[in-house]
């Protein structure tokens, strides 16, 4: 098995082990994401589990923190011209190569489905 193919591999079966006692832990922002948009929290989710490397708390406190930035993207986002907005996405796309894939078969809703650091995407939107 490749060695991205292996990292994804334990990266989901991580996520299958935390995932139910992640609920009880999450806000508002982040239940919303995951009730509304379940592709985009299972994002946040790997995004949050990569950088925390699973412990529990902090990968739910990453997660809380990923989804109320992810809120405040989308109310950005109506200001912000589509391509300043997409050049942000990728810059803080843990997978660019895939994030670009989509992008060049015009698949852009694809790209939120991949782990973006929303926090800081925002972070570079406000210092735009």
């Amino acid at each position: 098995m490749p060695y991205n193919k292996l990292v994804k591999f334990r990266i989901i079966i991580i996520t299958l082990l935390f995932s139910s006692s992640l609920s009880a832990q999450l806000n508002e922002s982040a239940l919303m994401v995951r009730q509304l948009q379940p592709e985009v929290f299972n994002s946040i989710r790997l995004l949050s589990l990569v950088i925390h490397e699973g412990e529990n708390y902090k990968v739910s406190q990453e997660i809380n923190l990923q989804s109320e930035a992810y809120i405040e993207f989308l109310n950005h986002s109506e200001y912000l011209d589509l391509e300043v907005m997409l050049s942000l996405m990728r810059r803080f796309c843990v997978y660019q190569d895939q994030f670009d894939s989509y992008l060049s078969s015009k698949q852009i809703e694809e790209c939120f489905s991949l782990p973006i650091n929303w926090y800081m995407v925002n972070e570079a939107i406000l210092n735009y």
